[in-house]
């Protein structure tokens, strides 16, 4: 009760159950002004947008979404930043160091691979939003889902994103199988290759512009690791 809540859904009916929520409990509600981020660029190399009255804000993490993740911080910093003493610096420095594991993070610069631990529809959506404004002429995904997701729908949004894509599965036991996967896929270019480390001789062997490991935390984890390894 009567502490601030910052929210960045963009769905009406969640932030009105936020908004009623908040008026009961007499918080004050601040959402995430989407209008108002304007994105000046975009690219695996990061981001540069600005937001209401904070302009070219350098932002090291991948993605149209954190961009709106980050809109959201601006909207707590606004809140917290004359209790703390913070100045417009601490904001751009933050942001332009902070760093996530297993999102879009890059670990190989050539071959040039990303891992992305989107293990679920709107991570795999928000992905795959980002990869198709990118400006590289063949992008591949490899991809293996734990089997208690929505891998129909997960897989239809990767085959509309790359022009490749090799299913495989990690060892973890949740894993779905990777012959299923490929069956569920349109893609024209689809390779089922079931031996995650023979998946990744391939990727090493058949360079791509780009290519994303995709669709679950555990394959994130597994082939960060296992590249790091080998480099």
């Amino acid at each position: 009760p009567n502490i601030p809540c910052v929210c960045g859904v963009k769905d009406y009916k969640l932030q009105k159950q936020v908004k009623d929520y908040c008026i009961k409990e007499n918080s004050p509600i601040f959402f995430t002004n989407f209008d108002s981020i304007k994105i000046k660029s975009a690219s695996t190399l990061g981001s540069c947008f600005s937001y209401k009255e904070y302009d070219d804000i350098s932002l090291s993490l991948i993605g149209f979404h954190q961009i709106e993740n980050a809109s959201l911080v601006i909207e707590s910093f606004n809140i917290i930043k004359e209790e703390f003493g913070l100045t417009k610096e601490n904001l751009y420095n933050g942001l332009k160091k902070v760093f996530w594991q297993g999102r879009l993070e890059v670990i190989s610069k050539k071959p040039y691979i990303l891992v992305d631990g989107g293990h679920n529809l709107d991570g795999i959506t928000r992905v795959c939003e980002f990869v198709k404004s990118l400006n590289y002429q063949k992008k591949r995904a490899v991809v293996s889902i734990s089997h208690d997701k929505e891998i129909v729908d997960m897989v239809n949004l990767l085959d509309n994103a790359f022009d490749e894509i090799v299913f495989t599965k990690y060892t973890y036991a949740r894993s779905a199988d990777a012959k299923t996967l490929y069956d569920l896929s349109s893609n024209k270019n689809k390779v089922l290759i079931e031996n995650i480390n023979d998946a990744l001789e391939y990727v090493f062997e058949y360079e791509c512009d780009i290519t994303i490991f995709i669709g679950s935390l555990y394959l994130a984890s597994e082939i960060g690791k296992m590249i790091k390894k080998s480099l």
